[in-house]
């Protein structure tokens, strides 16, 4: 098994947490407080996803 690059895991981390951020900020945010705009909870899931699947591409191709 190959080993993961110390620069591919801090790039996985950083878009990890961007996820986190998008996913907390544009999903749960808007449907905790009440003022769901369907629009902006879909982007802010969709986003969550892509920098968490960008995540899991640093780690599986050591980018």
């Amino acid at each position: 098994m190959e080993e993961v690059s110390e620069k591919s895991k801090a790039y996985s981390e950083i878009a990890r947490d961007i996820g986190q951020v998008f996913f907390a900020s544009m999903f749960i945010g808007p449907i905790i407080s009440s003022s769901v705009n369907f629009t902006l909870t879909f982007y802010g899931l969709t986003l969550s996803i892509l920098a968490w699947y960008l995540s899991i591409l640093f780690i599986k191709n050591n980018l």
